[in-house]
């Protein structure tokens, strides 16, 4: 914005030959301008960067066995991710919640483990999504999201309880939402 300031200085004391006036005014006025065209770019291009993935779920990786291990010993959950339904991270433990292959009840397996290394792990997945920093959904579970960009909130099939949704994952997750109830 320096920059523009100098270049419209030197334009009104070499160029222009009839007088502006209020010319500190004008000058803050196009600063403003160049300023906000660019913030208006910035964000455009941040929206374009944060589009939705491909959703198209391939059959063979909603049925394949994934393995999360936890960092005390003997901690090891195993399912596919057509029977994980999300994951609540609770300060250094892991809750899982699975869909029961028995019956249609929610079983909720604990380890003890970081969201981040388990986000690390599930990045592969295009059905896997971190919608807040303490939840990873399976987009296939999501019956509504209700609520604007400063709360909101995502029902999920089997569970009671509804999962925030930060204000970056909004957009995104609104976006796909229709597809989702539409298939479900």
């Amino acid at each position: 914005m320096v920059y523009t300031y100098y270049a419209i200085k030197y334009i009104y004391y070499n160029e222009i030959n009839f007088p502006i006036k209020n010319y500190y005014l004008v000058s803050a006025f196009y600063i403003l301008i160049i300023a906000m065209l660019f913030y208006f770019i910035e964000k455009f291009l941040a929206f374009v960067r944060v589009q939705p993935k491909t959703l198209t779920s391939d059959k063979i990786l909603m049925d394949t066995p994934i393995s999360f291990f936890g960092k005390n010993k003997n901690e090891l959950i195993e399912t596919s991710i057509k029977n994980l339904i999300c994951i609540q991270s609770m300060g250094h433990y892991l809750k899982f919640y699975l869909k029961s292959e028995i019956n249609d009840t929610v079983e909720i397996q604990t380890i003890r483990n970081s969201i981040n290394n388990i986000k690390e792990e599930t990045e592969n997945f295009k059905s896997l999504f971190r919608c807040h920093r303490s939840y990873i959904i399976n987009l296939d579970e999501i019956i509504n999201i209700e609520g604007n960009s400063q709360k909101a909130l995502i029902e999920l099939k089997m569970i009671k309880d509804k999962i925030p949704i930060s204000r970056g994952s909004y957009k995104f997750l609104k976006g796909i939402s229709m597809q989702f109830v539409k298939k479900n």
